[in-house]
């Protein structure tokens, strides 16, 4: 929020905000097979079921910041409005992804919060 405030928001990675994409549209798809092909294997597994087991109508990701972490993880502050069985929710969360090979992949959620 300060950064915002200030006007020194750094810009997102590009590379990131490709991923965010991906995830995105495979969470709208439901099927477990793409979900489960962006996430680090081992990793949210309770997550994946519960997008799979509840498919959202809607599930929007904006990507707000990105904070690298180390060589292979960045930090992603994202907003989230989302429909899930009727309910539309909104709200924020700081997501870990992870560089497997040349993709990237979520490796974790730190924070989330919808509403």
């Amino acid at each position: 929020k300060a950064e915002a405030a200030a006007k020194t928001t750094p810009a997102p990675d590009d590379a990131a905000r490709s991923f965010i994409a991906q995830l995105d549209k495979a969470i709208l798809s439901g099927r477990k097979a793409e979900i489960d092909a962006l996430i680090v294997p081992g990793e949210l597994a309770a997550f994946a079921k519960g997008l799979v087991g509840t498919q959202p109508e809607i599930w929007q990701t904006q990507l707000v910041r990105t904070e690298a972490l180390d060589a292979t993880r960045v930090a992603a502050d994202v907003t989230l409005h989302v429909k899930q069985l009727g309910r539309e929710q909104s709200g924020t969360a700081v997501l870990i992804l992870a560089r497997t090979g040349n993709v990237w992949k979520l490796a974790g959620i730190e924070f989330l919060e919808v509403r």
